[in-house]
């Protein structure tokens, strides 16, 4: 409506009465001061990249760059992935923006977000670190992530918030699935465990893992949400994941050969695969079953398998109802909630 609405200023032509390579012109510059001025309400990328450059970590384990990490809003404390220090006996630093290299502990665990606590052994003089963002960014959301890929340093990656709310995603290196939030980016080794943050420069997520489709990224990456890290910061100490040590899968994603083996009109999830010393492999549930009810729900997603899981008490001992690839009947196992424990 602008060209040809009425009372347009008359200082101002109306755009039919241009030539069309004028009034194009015209648009293009009217966009172009929208944008200048959309860009003036936003923080700066480069003083974003700043902040990020002297807040950010990279963490060294075992005498190794190992992935990347944060220094939290409480002095002394820096965030990183659970999968980046997978054993707490290990011996672990940190190396700030400005070189510097400090000697570091776990503190807390939450596997089930793939995050870590750090303590650092030195607090003196450490750069602001960086603040949590309140609830899930939305989809669309604009996040950026700052971290070392490929033993590269200080590398800022944009990304775009792929879903509403939280999924799931198995980590094998831990034995357990991660409650977590899509994203589209690029998200190379090494990056594992730096901060997604808004524009703002509040942390939304931890850097957990991608999917990958044949032998490369898929363009998919995921991170634990920043809201889980609150309550370990506040305790400063692990948070045991409830875990039944499966990975689940949605029977449609399967080969077709396997799904045949189910009875028509099963549904159910299928245990893709048992871990070791975990509790379905105590239970003998098997692999590649099909589980038709579990704990007297029956959940066709893994997103709701999971959640399943996490909402029962470590040590509640719950039934799981299964069908075997090729026979009619159900059979059942009793498994009890174990909570993650790391390997020794």
């Amino acid at each position: 409506t602008a060209g040809g609405s009425r009372g347009q200023s008359s200082s101002m032509p109306a755009f039919s009465s241009l030539p069309p390579r004028r009034w194009v012109l015209v648009l293009m510059a009217g966009a172009v001061g929208l944008q200048a001025a959309c860009r003036a309400d936003e923080p700066d990328a480069s003083a974003l990249y700043r902040r990020l450059r002297a807040a950010c970590i990279e963490v060294v384990v075992d005498g190794r760059l190992a992935g990347s990490g944060w220094l939290a809003a409480e002095p002394g404390y820096a965030f990183t992935a659970s999968h980046v220090v997978p054993r707490r006996q290990s011996a672990v630093a940190v190396r700030l923006g400005d070189g510097r290299r400090i000697a570091a502990a776990v503190r807390g665990r939450d596997a089930g977000h793939d995050a870590l606590l750090l303590s650092l052994t030195d607090k003196r003089d450490l750069p602001a670190g960086l603040p949590l963002a309140a609830g899930l960014p939305r989809p669309g959301d604009e996040v950026f992530l700052f971290g070392a890929p490929i033993f590269r340093h200080g590398v800022l990656f944009p990304g775009r918030v792929a879903r509403e709310g939280t999924t799931f995603e198995w980590i094998p290196d831990q034995r357990e699935a991660v409650e977590c939030v899509h994203v589209v980016a690029s998200t190379p080794k090494g990056v594992s465990g730096g901060p997604w943050v808004n524009r703002q420069g509040e942390v939304v997520g931890v850097q957990s893992g991608l999917i990958e489709q044949g032998s490369g990224p898929a363009g998919i990456g995921w991170f634990g949400p920043a809201s889980a890290l609150v309550p370990m910061l506040a305790s400063k100490r692990d948070d045991p994941t409830p875990t039944l040590g499966v990975a689940f899968e949605e029977l449609d994603e399967q080969e077709v050969d396997a799904i045949r083996g189910f009875p028509a009109g099963a549904s159910g999830v299928v245990v893709k695969l048992i871990a070791k010393g975990g509790p379905a492999e105590a239970a003998k549930l098997p692999a590649c079953c099909l589980v038709v009810a579990l704990d007297g729900e029956h959940p066709t997603t893994r997103d709701a398998a999971y959640r399943l899981v996490r909402s029962r008490p470590v040590g509640r001992k719950i039934v799981v109802r299964y069908l075997v690839a090729g026979k009619a009947a159900e059979r059942s196992a009793q498994v009890v909630v174990g909570g993650w424990r790391e390997e020794p």
